[in-house]
């Protein structure tokens, strides 16, 4: 028996209500329910009572670099100042290649001391004994011994194979530092999603997390491809960010810490533009 027309439409509008019905319930429990992104003003690494560290700092990596001219109440420094290389070829021993590019900056400049870890695809992070870690830790720590460096950076893509040791590596850094040294790491950005692997580090492990919103050496980072703001729902990593000056940057809060990376040596063109409109100055 053929349909009525108008039993046809009133199922038509019927299931159009229902689809639209259940979108609007998916989109209102998506919103309700999905992990809100975080930003948190950065973490004071300056001891009580003493000048406040700047909330915008510039990495100097292994290039000769002339900083003389930053206005240190503007922005400081992360310089790259070691690389440690690890490699399961030569077991139990480490290789340390220390900075050989200058480094120039203005008197009172905050200086942070960066150490890069690379390992080799023969490295077994699960094989590293407590004598290795030790001695990693201490060539870690050494980078902050100058007196002219106020904080230590740690910076090290661990896999999640490597993680375990890199958790026991970073409680001997913290072990081998005063205990009111700021002591900050570089992150994934896939790190700083809940659940993290940085939440087996004990509290006050680290001071800080710092996102990497760039390339890191891989492709260049555009508007539709760069990591979204909105996958940072870890304390740890929600008061600071690492940036490209040459790449899309996602919204920054206006109290978080902003790192901010060139693949060259800051132009003396860079700085001024630093010390009048601050990052801004760069876009």
């Amino acid at each position: 028996m053929p349909r009525s027309p108008h039993r046809t439409i009133s199922w038509i509008t019927l299931a159009l209500l229902a689809a639209l019905s259940l979108g609007l319930i998916w989109r209102f429990h998506h919103r309700l329910f999905q992990p809100k992104p975080l930003t948190l003003p950065a973490a004071p690494m300056a001891p009580e009572g003493s000048e406040p560290e700047p909330n915008l700092m510039l990495w100097a990596w292994e290039t000769p670099e002339d900083l003389t001219q930053l206005n240190p109440s503007k922005a400081g420094v992360a310089f790259l100042s070691r690389e440690i290389l690890l490699s399961s070829n030569d077991p139990g021993k480490i290789q340390i290649r220390p900075r050989l590019e200058p480094l120039r900056t203005a008197p009172g400049t905050w200086l942070m001391a960066t150490v890069r870890i690379e390992t080799s695809p023969s490295f077994k992070a699960a094989e590293a004994s407590p004598q290795l870690i030790a001695e990693i830790a201490t060539a870690i720590v050494a980078a902050a011994r100058s007196p002219s460096v106020r904080a230590l950076q740690v910076d090290f893509d661990a896999t999640a194979s490597q993680r375990t040791f890199y958790t026991a590596l970073l409680k001997q850094v913290r072990a081998g530092l005063p205990p009111s040294f700021p002591l900050s790491i570089t992150a994934l950005v896939s790190w700083c999603t809940q659940p993290s692997w940085l939440n087996q580090l004990p509290a006050h492990t680290v001071d800080e997390a710092v996102p990497m919103f760039f390339r890191m050496g891989g492709p260049t980072i555009s508007r539709a491809t760069a990591p979204k703001l909105d996958t940072v729902t870890l304390p740890l990593c929600a008061a600071s960010m690492g940036i490209a000056n040459d790449e899309t940057w996602p919204a920054i809060a206006p109290r978080q810490r902003v790192y901010i990376f060139r693949s060259g040596p800051w132009t003396a063109a860079d700085i001024a533009k630093l010390n009048t409109k601050g990052y801004q100055g760069l876009r």
